[in-house]
This record gives structure tokens, sequence and C-alpha cells, in this order.
């Protein structure tokens, strides 16, 4: 990132080294039955539970996580080049489709998942509303393995 005289706001003397602290969450990985690392096989057209517990750059829960802030969406991925030991999805939701605060920073959000993706493999980005160093969006991932 680069500061000049038309910069908002503007900055009108910088010397030495300077820092940006970007705002994030200590994620810990996606709770059962969902993996983070490997391959997760699920049915096509099930929700799937989504849990999480986060936690803020203090160590304390964060009870402040709302629908409009946290986003799933997922993009199709190439199946033959996800590697790992595949695991089982055991457990699918039976509530509606969205974010469901648990408590004490533990979150669940129940992914609906389209029938038409048998035999195809997505991966899932799950976006906490915080941000990388360059302004993009800071996504936890997960792979899936759809079948019928």
């Amino acid at each position: 990132m680069s500061f000049n005289a038309a910069s908002t706001p503007q900055i009108t003397g910088l010397s030495g080294t300077i820092f940006a602290l970007v705002a994030s969450y200590a994620f810990d990985g996606f709770q059962a039955p969902v993996e983070s690392a490997g391959v997760n096989v699920a049915k096509a057209g099930r929700a799937i539970p989504l849990k999480w517990r986060v936690l803020d750059l203090g160590g304390n829960p964060v009870a402040t996580l709302t629908p409009p802030l946290v986003k799933v969406t997922s993009a199709s991925i190439n199946c033959d080049e996800r590697s790992g030991q595949p695991e089982e999805v055991d457990a699918y939701a039976t509530g509606a489709s969205g974010l469901i605060n648990q408590g004490s920073g533990n979150y669940q959000f129940n992914w609906a998942t389209d029938g038409a993706w048998a035999g195809t493999c997505r991966r899932v980005q799950l976006d906490l509303g915080d941000k990388n160093p360059d302004g993009t969006p800071q996504y936890r991932t997960a792979d899936f393995r759809f079948t019928r």
C-alpha cells in the first residue's frame, strides 16, 4: 500500500517502519462433524452443520457475530487434486439454514447444500467479516466431496 498527498485520511509525514494492525479472530478450525484438513465426504442436498469457536485477539470469546457479518459461500474444486484421508460427515443439520450463536464464542452455521452437487467437490468458505492485510476477506475453508 502506498500513501501520497491525496490519501484519505491525509498523511502529512511518515518516518521509520510503519505497521498496520488488521483486526482478526482466533479460529481453531471447524469442529466435528467437519474436518478442516483433508476431504469431507457428504451427501449432496443435505444441510451440513459447520461448527467453530472464535476468540478475539485477547483470547476472549466473541459473542457478536451476526448473520449480516458472517457469510458462507462455496466454490467448485477439482476432486483429483484433493489429498488426505477422506472423512465421512456423520451428522447432518435438521434445522433451518443459517447462523446459530451457541454462546462462549461457539457458533454453528447450517450450510444447505445442493443435490446437483453429487459427484463433485467444493470448497466451503466461511467469512467472519475480518480482513487480510491487503483488505480481502479472510476465509476459513474446508473441502467436500459430495455423493448421492
